[in-house]
């Protein structure tokens, strides 16, 4: 595309209205357009083309992802593609794009319950007074079911420690473990399936802090119209195709 740009700019065809005629009737008899978009309506935006650069030509591919019914073929991605398509169709400020990177094998996601789904029943295991129930509280007020507090069998622990019965509870203690630094999972099946026991070491001194939500990036951080390509990984018509091997990267290349 950025060679057939190339040739129509080189070949003065924008400045001849005799020679843009007999294309834009080729054309029009070679394929489908909207309503309204007629032969007179592509020759004035033909026209309007007149005086314009090879550099501020840019090309971009529209965000897509595979077709689930066969993976060969592709569909829009959205909302980013509607997003795309309307802020060339209204010359507004250009969503920033996500960076494409090839896929790495990456391990099965996480998954986690409610809070309010977590049974727990937390046990001093440090020592230190009122260490069980001031991390009970906490947690009850993050949402968990706390079901009582407690000391446990020793006060040697260091590292705090969740203790599960079952698979089951995998998802209460990876909502569990979020809360906490420096704590270890441990499988006991002696203890009762549908609740996790959380041993507090000495280590302890406070849950996590809760993410707060970020603000909203400034619409005059983020690139204009005028940098698509830049901004959407594409390329300009006045890249040199023969040695920018740039040009012919992107999705599916």
């Amino acid at each position: 595309m950025a060679g057939l740009a190339q040739g129509i700019l080189h070949s003065g065809l924008l400045s001849s209205p005799n020679d843009m005629l007999k294309v834009v009737g080729d054309a029009t008899g070679a394929m489908a357009t909207d309503t309204g978009l007629d032969q007179d309506a592509i020759l004035q935006i033909a026209e309007s083309l007149r005086g314009v650069t090879a550099g501020s030509v840019q090309f971009v591919t529209a965000p897509n992802v595979p077709w689930p019914p066969n993976a060969n073929d592709v569909e829009f991605e959205q909302p980013q593609a509607d997003e795309l398509f309307s802020t060339i169709q209204h010359d507004t400020v250009l969503p920033k794009a996500t960076k494409k990177t090839k896929k790495k094998p990456t391990a099965p996601p996480v998954v986690e319950a409610a809070p309010s789904q977590v049974k727990v029943d937390v046990l001093n295991g440090s020592g230190g007074q009122g260490v069980a129930a001031q991390a009970g509280n906490d947690l009850a007020g993050r949402g968990f079911d706390v079901v009582g507090t407690g000391d446990a069998s020793t006060y040697g622990y260091t590292s705090s420690r969740i203790e599960y019965a079952a698979a089951s509870d995998l998802p209460a203690v990876n909502t569990l473990k979020a809360q906490l630094s420096n704590v270890q999972v441990t499988f006991d099946p002696a203890l009762t399936p549908g609740t996790v026991t959380l041993i507090i070491g000495s280590s302890f001194s406070a849950l996590n802090a809760q993410p707060s939500s970020a603000p909203p990036e400034s619409p005059s951080s983020q690139p204009s119209v005028s940098g698509l390509s830049r901004a959407e990984g594409g390329i300009t018509a006045d890249t040199n195709i023969c040695r920018d091997q740039a040009a012919f990267t992107g999705p599916g290349h």
